[in-house]
């Protein structure tokens, strides 16, 4: 059954309103409104039956379906914290993300080789690309880029802001979970400028599981937790269109 999808309700956290407009994808254009289209888009999935309920969605489908749908322009999938930087290897980190990839490079070579550097830097160095879930050629070429001796931090400036991104239909426990990923990325000296993240409202929520993470419960706990998150951030409730759902 095809499901059309939109944004429903939206909150902003530490300024994330005045930032949104500042935010750009791979190609350097502006990324809210490539983030809106993504989310209006329609989905094939699978209606099953609910208790109490008329019909529902399978939560791993539907994120399944929106992950798919995610193709702008720099956008990276299973984003993790490693050595200072990101890197794309495993399925336990934000959902996706945006960033200058050669400052992210930068990082990580500073990370062993910089200034304060790490016990034998220059050999992990070399063979940090199994970590990053990059080839070895296109790592070693990286770095020939940067010319500064090891022992000096290379200084750089980012081309545009590190974005990271979560989207959530699961267990209400795992809201915990996500926040705290970004405190610790965060703790740890990752700069990360914006975060968005996505969760069910409305009717879309009421299709899924109970005791999920939801855009109500998210609210309230930002409310009440609003302290610990020092990072701009927007929070979006996904729901279907009731019209295009019921005709379907």
């Amino acid at each position: 059954m095809k499901y059309k999808l939109e944004i429903k309700s939206e909150q902003y956290y530490n300024n994330g309103n005045l930032m949104l407009r500042f935010l750009e994808d791979g190609k350097q254009e502006a990324l809210e409104e490539k983030i809106r289209e993504w989310l209006r888009c329609d989905c094939e999935l699978t209606a099953k039956s609910r208790k109490n309920k008329q019909s529902g969605i399978n939560a791993n489908e539907l994120n399944k379906a929106l992950r798919n749908n995610l193709c702008i322009p720099g956008v990276r999938k299973e984003t993790h914290v490693v050595y200072n930087g990101f890197s794309h290897k495993g399925i336990e980190g934000f959902d996706f993300s945006f960033y200058d990839e050669k400052y992210n490079i930068a990082q990580i070579r500073n990370y062993f080789v910089g200034e304060r550097g790490c016990y034998n830097g220059e050999e992990r160095l070399k063979n940090a690309y199994k970590d990053l879930n990059m080839p070895a050629k296109e790592w070693k070429k990286e770095l020939s880029k940067i010319t500064v001796p090891y022992g000096t931090t290379y200084r750089t400036e980012k081309k545009r802001l590190t974005v990271v991104g979560e989207i959530q239909f699961g267990n209400w426990a795992l809201l915990e979970h996500d926040i705290q990923r970004l405190i610790n990325a965060t703790e740890q000296g990752i700069s990360i400028d914006y975060y968005i993240y996505i969760t069910a409202t409305g009717n879309l929520a009421e299709k899924l599981s109970d005791g999920i993470v939801n855009y109500e419960k998210t609210s309230e706990f930002l409310e009440k937790n609003g302290k610990l998150l020092k990072v701009p951030m927007w929070l979006i409730g996904l729901d279907i269109n009731q019209k295009e759902d019921e005709t379907s």
